[in-house]
């Protein structure tokens, strides 16, 4: 058995030493040894990546176009804003790509749509520091409705934008954005990656949801706002302000800073639930890790319900007829101010 075991170390540190060579020979350029190719698969052999290059460029004139579809997958998708009339799209790669690995830009009447998708499935044997990548300058003053579907590599909004309904989907790699984003609907679904939104967040409409890797917020604007996790957590960092908030999440609790609602519903399994400051009416539940809002300005009903951990909320004198409190374990304690 150690013999064997033996053996096993020999032949990956041969292999890995082999590989090395390869990679110092080459140098840093990126080069293809041998590869294979068949029906619907790809298989690259000691594919040594170095630094992208563009694959190809191209552009199209937005005019009367009213909504643009994006498609992606294995690739990062980085969107930014251009003071021109024209959307245009580069493709980087480190590795050679065949012609359906290459993104086609099509417009049909009002609708301009970028397909990323590959048709062909990818296996890397011995492949190294690979590279790929596409960016999209939109032009800044554009308003129309935006779809972004991405399989995996994720999506990144660098700019300020404000279009029409937002509707993103993204399985893998996660979703973030650096500048505030304007919508009528925004709808964002990430199964894994998490969204982390940078800056602040302004809808009719604001829907966020992931099942893994969190939701993170400066801060969002809307009519009516529902965030839901299943792992990762809520953390916003600013303010919620909107007509009706509803916040689930089912493993990593929910942090805010302040929530400004007419009505809220705020329910977390595990984790517990932490605010700086709540003004509205509304349900508050929480299965473990307890209640804690540091100053609550009860604008009618308010219930607060906890599990496992204990509540423990501050309400000024005047509104503390408002809040009820019911806890299976730990205290309940409500500090008037």
């Amino acid at each position: 058995m150690k013999k064997l075991i033996a053996l096993i170390c020999i032949a990956i540190t041969v292999v890995m030493a082999v590989a090395l060579t390869i990679v110092l020979i080459l140098g840093m350029n990126g080069r293809q040894i041998f590869g294979w190719r068949s029906g619907n698969v790809r298989v690259d052999f000691f594919n040594i990546d170095g630094r992208a290059e563009l694959v190809k460029e191209d552009s199209v004139t937005l005019g009367d176009v009213q909504s643009m579809e994006f498609l992606s997958d294995r690739s990062t998708m980085y969107i930014r804003a251009t003071d021109s009339d024209r959307m245009t799209v580069r493709q980087y790669s480190s590795s050679d790509l065949r012609q359906d690995e290459i993104f086609d830009l099509r417009k049909s009447g009002s609708r301009v749509t970028l397909d990323a998708k590959r048709q062909r499935a990818r296996i890397g044997i011995f492949v190294f520091f690979p590279e790929e990548y596409i960016e999209v300058d939109v032009p800044r003053n554009w308003l129309g409705n935006v779809d972004i579907r991405s399989s995996s590599g994720g999506v990144r909004i660098q700019d300020s934008f404000e279009w029409g309904d937002i509707n993103i989907r993204c399985s893998s790699g996660g979703i973030s954005t650096e500048r505030e984003l304007k919508g009528n609907t925004i709808d964002i679904t990430v199964s894994s990656g998490g969204v982390n939104l940078k800056d602040n967040i302004i809808g009719d409409r604001v829907f966020l949801k992931s099942t893994s890797g969190g939701i993170k917020t400066e801060g969002i604007t809307a009519g009516t706002v529902d965030l839901s996790c299943s792992s990762g957590g809520i953390t916003i960092r600013g303010t919620i302000k909107a007509d009706d908030v509803n916040m689930k999440t089912t493993s990593g609790g929910a942090g805010t800073q302040l929530i400004d609602a007419g009505k809220f519903n705020i329910e977390s399994s595990s984790g517990g639930i932490k605010i700086t400051e709540l003004r509205g009416q509304g349900y508050m539940r929480c299965t473990s890790g307890g209640i804690r809002v540091d100053y609550l300005i009860p604008t009618g009903s308010v219930e607060l319900r906890a599990s496992s951990g204990g509540i423990r909320v501050d309400v000024p004198r005047e509104l503390r007829h408002y809040v009820s409190t019911n806890t299976s374990s730990g205290s309940a304690t409500v500090n008037e101010r």
